[in-house]
């Protein structure tokens, strides 16, 4: 065990596996106190997880070193007020999106100094495109439950560069849109962290048609597909024409693009937009305003 943790520490650096082990012994702590609220004492001994939970631990430290995600091996993943579960290859939820999606919740609640969000009797339909884990509008949910009147989610990203109907949904037109599509060009991806390439789901995270033979140099197919099923000419449009609200996740460097993108395609759609910054001051979002 002291050779597989020193290992992990030269992997990880040593304040970080401390972190790392602290969150895995506590994982298995939660699952042996679960199990143990269904057995009784005398039968515990024979259960093979309470007698080799140093083995169960020795194993979770064999996987990291191996690069899979932390998340996966604990199957949970915090973000803002919740607990998520995440399985494998599903995109591990980021502390960035969990930033401006609690930052979004923020904007909603309070009215002083940005446009009145929401319907007539102040409900918000609310619909996440690219969802993967749900995390946008789960967390959304939690923060605004009185005023949610629905949530949608459409998970398959890819989906939405091929199916021309993928506008018309039950509860359009949306209070607020989200999304956090596929953005890394394949020139970033190649050169991200080993643990995200060889772990999670490469069409989460790819920004590239995959209709064209060509990859997107810029990797802003998916923003382009988006700002079409948002223009003014879209039979049942999915954004409410006023007091609506449309936030976008973006890669580094490419906010301005997405906001011009939005600005040459969605003419008349939009009253104003912002850039915001995530917490370490990277522009990480699009924000328009109807």
């Amino acid at each position: 065990m002291r050779r597989l943790v020193a290992r992990l520490a030269a992997v990880v650096g040593q304040q970080n596996a401390f972190e790392e082990l602290r969150w895995m012994r506590q994982h298995l702590q939660r699952v042996s106190s679960d199990r143990c609220s269904s057995v009784t004492f005398p039968v515990l001994d024979s259960i093979p997880h309470f007698r080799n939970s140093d083995v169960l631990l020795g194993q979770m430290i064999q996987r990291r070193l191996r690069g899979e995600p932390l998340q996966y091996i604990l199957g949970s993943q915090p973000f803002g007020s919740l607990e998520l579960v995440v399985r494998p290859p599903t995109l591990v939820p980021r502390p960035e999106t969990e930033f401006w999606a609690l930052e979004l919740s923020n904007v909603v609640k309070n009215w002083t100094s940005r446009p009145r969000v929401g319907g007539s009797d102040g409900s918000i339909h609310i619909l996440d495109i690219c969802s993967g884990t749900g995390c946008i509008p789960l967390l959304l949910m939690s923060e605004l439950s009185s005023r949610i009147a629905s949530a949608t989610a459409l998970r398959e990203c890819h989906e939405l560069l091929v199916n021309t109907s993928a506008r018309h949904t039950s509860f359009a037109p949306f209070t607020i849109i989200t999304c956090n599509p596929p953005y890394i060009p394949r020139h970033e991806y190649e050169t991200i962290d080993a643990s995200v390439r060889e772990f999670e789901d490469p069409t989460a995270l790819l920004g590239n048609d995959p209709r064209s033979k060509t990859d997107d140099p810029e990797g802003l197919a998916f923003y382009r597909r988006i700002s079409e099923l948002l223009t003014p000419s879209c039979n049942a449009p999915l954004l409410q024409d006023s007091g609506g609200i449309l936030a976008l996740e973006v890669g580094q460097g490419q906010a301005k693009m997405v906001r011009s993108i939005l600005q040459e395609t969605c003419i008349g759609t939009f009253r104003s937009f912002e850039i915001w910054e995530d917490q370490w001051n990277v522009e990480r979002v699009v924000v328009g305003y109807t």
